[in-house]
């Protein structure tokens, strides 16, 4: 152990103390809610008696309203501090402040004696930054009234199970490697866990950033940037509860699938779950007088397939150039040029010219906000007698006019004169459906032809795999939540469709965005680090080494062999591993493989369940985001991984690893792991 026996001891009986603190506050809690049950019951008896009368029936109502509401809290309170009774805190620092010598325990929330003194803090609060990123030695950290000047003497974590104290390490600046490697190296979860007792020095900066700033987190796979995401919700959450509650937070999440993978960390943390939505919901919303866009998962499988044609013209649309190009074209289009007829309004008429003279601010692409700035001039102007309910009636005549007689296009015609006018083919529809990639700029050019409907309501967004958004997509969230700071975390490495990055689009958008990069993988082992960054050409460096098995690779001479292989395998790796994975390129892939690996779950949209002990059979896309212990590729072939597209493909299955990967391949192995010998 390596430890004092007599501090152990010590630490021992502090430990027992907060035990009985916790046990006293959950019975008094459950007293409370006995007694709040019995109110209930009678008020409700009283309430439901047909001889109440309605001014106490009214009293009655409201007051079983907030019993329900006292109960509810106290249960989940008492939920809370079940998840905390066996593990309550996993820290501690001693400081000097002020010539006081002060002692905090942290844990994953506030525990506080009869006293009311604080047994244990909250990970989130301000002080506890101390631990998190300095130095022992003078030091200092933010609080709500400003910097605060301290002298750190000591930091400890604890390694607590059941319960039972196991373990303390005392450490200076950095984390104990050794309780971190314990923490990775233990098997993968089907949830997402809370990563608060490892949180590293440069994760913890992104999470207490400045909650009016947006923040652009580049980290590669396994860097915890999803986590840094979650717990920067929870940390905001906790910072301004006056302000901000769960109803104010959306979750933009890639697909159903990493939406049931996080949807256990905030109730984890103490905090309630927050909307989540994907990016076509949002987006379909605001365009149902244009059409519905499909599934981004449709358009992954059509450009695996190989449809050069919508690729190519997929890169392009995904570029900050044509972002600027449609905006110069809506300009253009906002002409005078198209006013040719007279209007009549209260029997004065209206020629070209005059209405030409009032029109504001031609050749910008805020077509909207032209025609109703130029209806309230010519109403100033020449109807300024009117009554205010005239004039409203002429305001709406204007705009009628403009809409009908001069802007008379439709958003779909509009876009596909631009798309013709770059050279860009005019199909933008799939069985009836919008295609995904046009999706945007048709919603774009609606936003600024007759604008959308905005959501003031919700101040902070988190969004996931931010690398795969393109420029117009970026705007548009922007614009529909035009009160929102951001929090975007994404890996470009792990971009499978476009290979320009969407930085400019991001930091044109937000001007308030602070870009941070993470570079080190605590998720995988460094040897599946080291092979994947290979893969994408790169050189995998870190401070942070954690070894285990190499990569395996594995030639089958046929599919019958493969078969075979795979099923031994996977035989094998179950006797290791709590969670396994066969990881395909495409879901028509995964189709094929299932009809042979019937033991395992297959994994898809519409199948959303995780929490599972079979071997789990999924495509690339709906592997995203999540974790295993060991993954299987089951053919990594020239055949089946040879272009652009198929090296980030390739990048993101393997990352998805944590301690074992196997690769499998029929005839020739692919050129994009030809480094690396075969077994």
């Amino acid at each position: 152990m390596g430890v004092n026996m007599i501090d152990f001891e010590l630490e021992n009986n502090y430990l027992q103390g907060v035990e009985n603190v916790l046990k006293k506050i959950v019975d008094k809690n459950n007293s409370q809610i006995e007694i709040f049950n019995d109110d209930y019951k009678k008020s409700h008896i009283d309430y439901m008696d047909k001889t109440t009368e309605s001014e106490t029936r009214k009293f009655l109502s409201a007051h079983l309203k907030q019993l329900e509401s006292s109960i509810e809290y106290l249960q989940n309170e008492n939920y809370r501090y079940a998840k905390i009774k066996y593990s309550p805190y996993f820290a501690k620092i001693n400081l000097t402040e002020n010539c006081e010598n002060l002692c905090y325990y942290i844990g994953t929330k506030n525990i506080t004696n009869y006293r009311d003194e604080f047994s244990v803090i909250d990970w989130r609060t301000p002080i506890c930054s101390l631990f998190y990123n300095s130095s022992l030695g003078k030091t200092s950290y933010i609080a709500p009234m400003g910097k605060i000047d301290v002298t750190l003497k000591s930091k400890r974590q604890f390694k607590i199970e059941n319960a039972k104290l196991i373990d303390y390490y005392d450490i200076d600046s950095n984390y104990c490697d050794d309780m971190l490697r314990d923490s990775l190296n233990a098997t993968s979860t089907p949830y997402m866990k809370n990563i608060v007792s490892t949180i590293q020095s440069e994760q913890d900066k992104i999470i207490r950033e400045n909650q009016y700033t947006s923040v652009v987190v580049n980290g590669i796979a396994g860097s915890g940037k999803t986590s840094i995401g979650m717990h920067r919700i929870a940390y905001l959450l906790y910072l301004d509860r006056e302000n901000l509650t769960s109803k104010n937070v959306l979750i933009i999440s890639p697909n159903k699938l990493f939406t049931e993978y996080i949807s256990h960390l905030l109730p984890e943390l103490g905090e309630e779950n927050v909307t989540t939505l994907n990016i076509v919901t949002i987006f379909n919303n605001q365009m149902k007088d244009i059409g519905f866009a499909r599934e981004k998962s449709i358009l992954i499988d059509d450009l695996i397939a190989g449809n050069e044609l919508r690729y190519s013209e997929c890169t392009t649309k995904y570029g900050y150039q044509f972002f600027e190009k449609l905006q110069n074209f809506l300009s253009k289009y906002n002409s005078t040029d198209k006013i040719i007829d007279d209007i009549k309004i209260s029997n004065k008429t209206l020629s070209p010219e005059i209405i030409k003279n009032y029109y504001f601010c031609p050749n910008q692409m805020d077509i909207k906000k032209s025609i109703e700035v130029t209806a309230d001039r010519i109403t100033n102007e020449f109807f300024y007698q009117k009554t205010n309910t005239a004039q409203s009636k002429i305001k709406e005549q204007l705009v009628s006019y403009f809409y009908k007689k001069v802007f008379s296009d439709s958003i779909i015609d509009i876009y596909k004169k631009f798309l013709d006018l770059n050279h860009l083919s005019k199909n933008i529809y799939d069985k009836n459906d919008i295609r995904f990639e046009d999706m945007p700029a048709l919603l774009y050019i609606k936003s600024k032809l007759y604008g959308i409907e905005q959501n003031n309501f919700i101040k902070q967004i988190f969004v996931d795999e931010m690398q795969d958004y393109d420029a117009i997509s970026i705007a548009l969230i922007k614009e529909i939540f035009p009160q929102a700071n951001f929090t975007m975390v994404g890996d470009y490495d792990q971009n499978l469709i476009f290979s320009e990055s969407n930085e400019k689009a991001i930091g044109a958008t937000f001007n308030n965005a602070k870009f941070y990069n993470l570079t080190t993988n605590y998720r995988s082992t460094s040897n599946i680090s080291k092979f994947a960054y290979k893969i994408v050409g790169k050189t995998y460096c870190s401070n942070f080494i954690r070894n285990g098995k190499e990569p395996q690779i594995i030639e089958s001479f046929n599919f019958e062999e493969n078969i075979k292989q795979l099923k031994a395998q996977i035989k094998t790796l179950q006797s290791k591993y709590e969670r396994i994975a066969i990881i395909c390129k495409s879901n028509e892939e995964v189709k094929k493989y299932a009809k042979y690996l019937t033991n395992c779950y297959t994994l898809t949209e519409n199948k959303t369940q995780i929490e599972i002990s079979k071997p789990i059979l999924t495509s690339v896309f709906y592997a995203k985001g999540l974790e295993f212990d060991a993954i299987i590729l089951p053919d990594v072939s020239n055949k089946n991984y040879n272009s652009t597209i198929d090296k980030h493909i390739l990048y993101v299955a393997c990352t998805r690893a944590l301690q074992q990967l196997n690769i499998y391949y029929v005839g020739q192995k692919s050129p994009l792991i030809e480094f690396a010998e075969t077994k």
